[in-house]
């Protein structure tokens, strides 16, 4: 929904489905009188949805996801032996990218995903040159931080990405790398 052509608001909605199967049919089973491997269903699905909201307008923008939105459960076996559950993730992201001068402009923005067990937040500031060019950071609460770079030629865009560990991971290993390409 366009607002004056200064604002527009945008809606999601998705409807997803989950198949899972079990398959013990090369497992080592220690107890063959187990009566949740003797259950006769041994196939699932679980459908669930994701919607969201997005709002922006010179250079402000923000958003709110859910995912999971069901929270839909498995039941496993005849007797309803196990319920495990998806979890609703919630996402919030905000963000407002000014001009610095006429060719650099600094992006500071944040992202917060929550469950009903588990928050994180990114704080990220990136910095523009000639709108194609951008070097960027971010920090996670999780002890993480991650460095950006990335270019786009007209509607093609293409960005790496490093995330260094700086807590007990870090001992574990290296980081990971990311490379995206894009179009818009």
């Amino acid at each position: 929904i366009n607002f004056g052509g200064k604002y527009q608001l945008s809606f999601g909605l998705s409807f997803t489905g989950y198949q899972f199967r079990i398959d013990d049919e090369d497992a080592l089973i220690l107890d063959p009188g187990d009566p949740l491997l003797n259950s006769n269903k041994k196939n699932f699905f679980v459908p669930d949805a994701n919607a969201g909201v997005y709002f922006s307008g010179y250079g402000f923008y923000s958003g709110l996801s859910i995912t999971e939105l069901f929270g839909s459960s498995i039941k496993l076996g005849a007797n309803k032996f196990e319920n495990y559950e998806t979890l609703r993730h919630f996402q919030l992201i905000g963000g407002y990218k000014f001009a610095v001068s006429s060719q650099v402009y600094l992006e500071p923005s944040f992202l917060a995903r929550a469950t009903i067990d588990r928050a994180e937040l990114d704080l990220t500031t990136r910095i523009f040159y000639q709108k194609n060019y951008w070097l960027g950071v971010t920090y996670r609460t999780h002890q993480t931080l991650a460095f950006m770079a990335g270019f786009s030629i007209q509607e093609f865009y293409m960005a790496y990405a490093y995330d260094a560990s700086m807590g007990a991971l870090q001992t574990y290993g290296g980081g990971s790398h990311e490379l995206m390409l894009g179009l818009r």
